[in-house]
């Protein structure tokens, strides 16, 4: 049996948006023939053969001409690559460990793509057997060219839709992933666009060119032929046509005839649907969070929160002098006047009128008491309504919020209540007979917060793990004699491998982030060459472990366990997506197994906060998603695509090989697991599991989940799979022997220490 090696993770220097913006494009001049070769072996590439055309043609343009001389060596086995290759002609042969395994012969030919992903040693030798000449392509001129092409013309694509007018009510992560799910078409002078009478299925915004909108006059008048007479509308560069079609389902009203040569971004219909949702919906959604925005109750809520309250507001609508809410009755609702007027009755005598954008009924409903007045509809009055079941549901808290679980009794006017758009005259609310259970359930505290004002009170004993800074040691409050972690980062590796913003990113987010399944920071602190994070221990060890012992093996889960776990990460991933923030280094490595089994997720180093795009490219290799290793720009799908590896890894032993275009499936593998596997690992980023309107619910709804109940899971209630043998918490029995004799070399840092003033 091969020893399992734990996963290397990579990471690249930070891609700052503005310099990309202005980066030059690398241009070395090269014949049609070897432009034609380079191409078509690109788009023969995996890697490569889902880039847009501007993308390949800016990789052709910066690819670097090798002449090779028979006996001459290309690449050699165990030397650090970072170039890829493309043969344009010559012969050679592939030696591995000085035996020779096979020839390359072929145009077109392409070998050491595993280079633009990391600097992992070269498998084979290869050695020139006939003259040949080779393209090449460095990891560096990869990733920065690739980057500022895909954001450029993001760019671009941003602006031309900020010119549309039916867009302009979507906020600016909707129209990040509407510009992802843009198309480009081109025509010829000539080429009828959009014929009058089809059915509409996606709209037009002109880059380039133009067109003319033949529009019939629309009062039968006929030309001289008998013809029924039209008007031209010749639209340009930034105008748009068929927008109609994302939101009704008509017959296209003119012809468009393109006047010169034409490209378009076109945006489908489905697409749009499938992304966002019907755009009457979104904008709809989006009036809503906006609404809710400028009430106080609501200023402490994330976007992701603000959205979901938003989707289940009921619309309900009243007549002149209605009956809203009757004094004395249980609180169930509160309401939020969309248009019209209502009259709240006060103790003093004078009735307060409440208009457009104001509440009422909130009071009572976050106390979970009656309702303090009585409500009238002043004229026609429609409303938003917010259910208390809805708060709970969703797992909202409100300032002031008492939670308290409603259940409404079988009085079946109130039944029917909910219904949206649901019209009642006066008394119809406050006649609803409501019971409250007795059960009031208090914020739960995850940490106690813990007083240790410096690393001098505790005692550091020995090492649980190492990384690229530092290790991992179990620390020991002298005081209280509290177990915890205390990891040592050195500030001069930070400094040699410029990641100090990504050092202070973890500090913040890891500080900010309070969930079950996340390894709890209680504090930082530094001195001259060191910065320390003290964590929540973990005495279980590493979900690798459970998986691949010292390396030796490879351990096959149940579907159901696979699914236990996978539902852990899945509830961190809908934690720290609805907050923008993507993970972006999920392995075996990186999640802890507690005392209870239940996981947690550590090492917050590569997270960011992301509302469109980041370029980076960082992660472990055999969890990297297409986007991340093209460095076209990548969002929270590539934590999706992650998960999919990890499912597999999990139910196989080992991680699926990821360079091929297809993953490859056991005998045996689980139906419903492959079908999730393959929706994670769907290469079109905006037809992921995950990506797509829906989001993490569509994942956790998954046939593979069903017999998950995600709110008992993050209470800890089901028994986890499996508890680690932990004697007491100073038990390591569950990691890896490091050897503590020789004390850890300090290197002295050579920095500013006001880089890590806030850390």
């Amino acid at each position: 049996m091969r020893n399992r090696k734990k996963k290397q993770a990579l990471f690249g220097e930070s891609l700052d948006p503005t310099a990309l913006r202005s980066t030059a494009k690398k241009v070395i001049p090269k014949g049609d023939v070897s432009r034609e070769i380079i191409a078509n072996a690109l788009l023969s590439h995996f890697l490569f053969s889902r880039l847009p055309d501007p993308e390949i043609i800016t990789l052709v343009d910066a690819m670097e001409k090798f002449v090779i001389k028979p006996g001459e060596v290309a690449i050699r086995q165990g030397d650090v690559g970072d170039y890829f290759y493309i043969v344009e002609e010559g012969t050679f042969d592939i030696r591995v460990n000085d035996e020779s395994v096979g020839q390359v012969e072929d145009v077109c030919a392409a070998f050491g793509e595993l280079a633009l992903m990391h600097n992992s040693p070269r498998a084979a030798t290869l050695e020139c057997t006939s003259s040949a000449i080779l393209w090449g392509l460095d990891r560096n001129t990869f990733r920065a060219t690739l980057a500022a092409t895909s954001l450029n013309a993001f760019d671009d694509i941003i602006s031309f839709l900020r010119k549309v007018d039916i867009l302009e009510g979507l906020d600016e992560a909707q129209m990040s992933t509407l510009a992802q799910a843009v198309d480009v078409q081109r025509f010829q002078k000539g080429d009828m666009v959009v014929r009058k009478g089809d059915v509409g299925s996606e709209m037009f915004v002109i880059k380039e060119g133009s067109v003319v909108c033949k529009v019939h006059n629309g009062d039968g008048e006929t030309d001289h032929n008998g013809n029924i007479k039209h008007v031209d509308i010749d639209l340009g560069p930034g105008k748009f046509f068929g927008e109609r079609a994302l939101m009704y389902h008509e017959l296209r009203a003119a012809d468009v005839l393109a006047t010169r040569e034409l490209v378009c971004y076109t945006i489908s219909a489905n697409v749009f649907n499938m992304v966002l949702g019907s755009l009457k919906d979104v904008l709809e959604t989006n009036m809503r969070v906006t609404l809710l925005k400028s009430l106080d109750i609501f200023g402490s809520l994330d976007l992701a929160m603000l959205n979901k309250v938003a989707e289940r507001l009921i619309p309900m609508e009243f007549d002149e002098e209605d009956e809203v809410i009757c004094k004395g009755y249980r609180a169930d609702h509160m309401f939020i006047i969309r248009t019209g007027n209502a009259s709240l009755e006060c103790s003093t005598g004078e009735d307060i009128v409440l208009g457009a954008g104001e509440c009422f009924g909130e009071e009572a409903l976050l106390k979970n008491d009656a309702y303090g007045t009585t409500v009238m509809a002043v004229n026609d009055l429609e409303c938003l309504a917010l259910m208390s079941q809805t708060l709970i549901d969703l797992d909202c808290r409100l300032p002031g919020q008492n939670i308290a679980r409603l259940r409404v009794a079988s009085d079946s006017r109130f039944k029917n209540m909910h219904k949206a758009r649901q019209s009642f005259g006066a008394g119809n609310l406050g006649m609803a007979n409501m019971k409250i259970e007795e059960e009031e359930e208090e914020e739960e505290v995850l940490f106690k917060p813990i007083n240790i004002k410096s690393i001098g009170e505790l005692s550091c004993g020995r090492t649980l793990g190492t990384g690229s800074f530092g290790r991992v040691r179990i620390a020991t409050h002298t005081a209280s004699g509290q177990i915890l972690a205390l990891k040592a980062l050195q500030k001069e590796a930070i400094r040699l491998t410029r990641q100090e913003k990504n050092i202070m990113s973890e500090r913040e987010l890891t500080a900010s982030l309070k969930h079950p399944f996340i390894l709890h920071l209680y504090g930082t602190y530094q001195d001259n060459d060191c910065l320390y994070m003290l964590l929540e221990i973990v005495m279980g060890g590493e979900l690798f472990r459970l998986l691949h012992g010292d390396g030796s093996v490879e351990n096959k889960l149940s579907s159901a366990d696979t699914a236990f776990y996978a539902a852990c990460v899945l509830s961190v991933y809908d934690y720290i997506h609805m907050m923008n923030i993507v993970y972006r280094d999920l392995k075996p490595e990186n999640i802890l197994i507690e005392n209870t089994g239940y996981l947690k997720i550590v090492d917050w180093g590569f997270a960011k906060k992301v509302v469109d795009k980041t370029y980076t490219t960082c992660g472990t290799p055999e969890y990297l998603s297409p986007e991340l290793v093209q460095g076209t720009g990548h969002g929270k799908g590539v934590d999706y695509w992650a998960l999919g590896i990890l499912i597999y890894e999990m139910l196989v032993g080992k991680t699926p090989n990821i360079m091929n275009e297809n993953i490859d499936y056991p005998r045996g593998f689980p139906e419903d697991a492959q079908d999730l596997v393959e929706g994670l690992c769907t290469r079109e980023v905006l037809a992921r599991l995950g990506c797509m309107r829906g989001g993490c619910e569509d994942v956790k709804e998954h046939t593979f989940f069903e017999n998950i109940n995600w709110r008992e899971l993050k209470a800890k209630k089901p028994p986890a799979p499996w508890k680690p043998p932990i004697k007491d918490n100073m038990d390591v029995s569950n990691f890896d022997d490091i050897y503590d004799d020789e004390p850890e070399d300090i290197q002295a840092y050579g920095g500013r220490q006001s880089i890590f003033k806030a850390f």
